[in-house]
């Protein structure tokens, strides 16, 4: 906690202890109550960064009102960093680090804006205002994307990774607004889309047979554990992976609640309550009755980069090529297994998404579907050749007795009687000429 003391020069003093462990001092020359409001925020930030967790919503907008000379006291005392003086706030670079340092975001998403953000400065150029991005480069930015590292572009999927950076472009341009900064996206335009497409092609399924010979490359009991939770529980990589406490799991009742930082911004959706399946059931029981007093995490922490390496070398030893997307179709492959024996709302709950997003980028047809229709009893009778064959005569012998029934029919012409004269129903013999031969007067 810091202190706060009036100096002999009368501004305020405010000495507090900063990340590195030193303590340092800054002065205010402001009222008393404006430096116990300074000394509240200080605070506040200070406890967010020892605890590394983003900053409430009322301090980002107060940190986002604050001056020059405010924030760099704040920078002083580490608690901030300074790449924005008003000039600097304007330009590609300024703005980008702004906003990745000072919005409250969290570590994972921090990577990747400034992924998109280097790419940012290194086609507009460090020093290019904001505003004077127009919506044409905006295009050409994006058909850079997309376009192969040979012809100068960045080699980036146009179905997936291209549209999601420039999600992350119109982000920052959306934010500088909220700023006065700008007053209008570039990137925010009908001919882009930042919708993200599945492609059908990449889709793999990984059957039981093919998950069987993974489970048995595995070196050890973390790993098989991994496999399980990838293949058979959904989980996302490393994300969720990561986040997997032994308080969340309930090895007695078979139920496991599972934290979602992809979602953890959605209210209600911080976290999803879930079955354990019966494939994943064994492992964790085995890791339970190995877990070592004080162990806080169900499995080792691990980057994306290195779950992608291990797991391959571990598949390339066993002599199974790898297959597109690779922790993407396991999770694909665990909800459409889930899909065909829950009920879709259960299915979505446990597995964290929509019934839009299952129905766009989850279910696979799988070979196991068509053995199911082979395997299908009929809802309707069978008729063999010779059934037919007999129903066919019995309906010719039908048919023939009905012509006969029509031809004894008692409605015969020779039966009605004669047939008025026109004279006798007060009409004339003219009168029934023209109502069969409208033109016959004219003939």
């Amino acid at each position: 906690m810091s202190s706060l003391s009036k100096s002999k020069s009368g501004s305020w003093r405010l000495q507090i202890t900063c990340p590195d462990g030193k303590r340092r001092d800054v002065y205010f020359r402001t009222s008393k109550k404006n430096a116990l409001t300074l000394q509240g925020k200080i605070d506040e930030i200070a406890q967010c960064k020892k605890l590394h967790e983003p900053l409430d919503v009322k301090t980002q907008v107060w940190l986002s009102r604050q001056d020059d000379d405010i924030l760099a006291k704040l920078e002083k005392l580490q608690l901030y960093k300074l790449t924005h003086c008003s000039k600097m706030k304007a330009t590609i670079g300024g703005w980008c680090d702004f906003y990745i340092e000072n919005f409250g975001h969290k570590s994972e998403t921090m990577r990747k804006l400034r992924n998109v953000a280097e790419k940012l400065v290194a086609f507009f150029g460090d020093d290019t205002l904001l505003q004077d991005v127009t919506r044409g480069e905006a295009r050409r930015f994006y058909a850079a994307l997309s376009a192969a590292k040979s012809e100068g572009g960045y080699g980036l999927s146009d179905h997936a990774t291209a549209p999601r950076h420039l999600g992350y472009c119109r982000q920052f341009w959306e934010a500088a607004i909220d700023e006065g900064r700008v007053v209008s996206n570039p990137f925010k335009n009908r001919k882009l889309s930042a919708q993200v497409k599945t492609k059908k092609e990449r889709h793999f399924y990984v059957d039981p047979e093919l998950s069987g010979k993974v489970l048995e490359a595995m070196p050890n009991l973390v790993w098989r554990l991994r496999w399980t939770l990838m293949r058979y529980q959904g989980l996302r990589v490393p994300s969720e992976m990561n986040e997997l406490l032994w308080d969340d799991i309930d090895l007695a009742g078979a139920r496991i609640r599972i934290r979602s930082p992809k979602t953890a911004y959605i209210q209600g959706k911080e976290s999803r309550l879930a079955a354990i399946m019966s494939e994943v059931l064994p492992f964790l029981k085995q890791m339970s009755d190995e877990l070592e007093p004080g162990s806080e995490y169900v499995l080792p922490r691990m980057a994306n980069k290195n779950y992608r390496k291990f797991f391959s070398k571990y598949l390339e030893r066993a002599g199974i090529d790898l297959w597109p997307a690779l922790f993407n179709n396991l999770r694909k492959s665990a909800v459409t297994d889930a899909h065909d024996w829950l009920p879709s709302h259960v299915c979505n709950a446990w597995f964290g998404h929509s019934e839009t997003i299952f129905r766009d980028h989850y279910g696979q047809v799988t070979e196991e579907h068509f053995r199911e229709a082979r395997r299908r009893t009929p809802s309707i009778p069978q008729i063999t050749p010779q059934q037919a064959s007999a129903m066919g005569e019995k309906a010719g012998i039908e048919k023939k007795k009905d012509s006969e029934q029509n031809a004894q029919s008692p409605f015969l012409v020779e039966d009605c009687g004669e047939w008025p004269k026109p004279e006798e129903i007060g009409g004339s013999s003219k009168w029934a000429i023209q109502d069969l031969d409208p033109d016959e007067e004219n003939s």
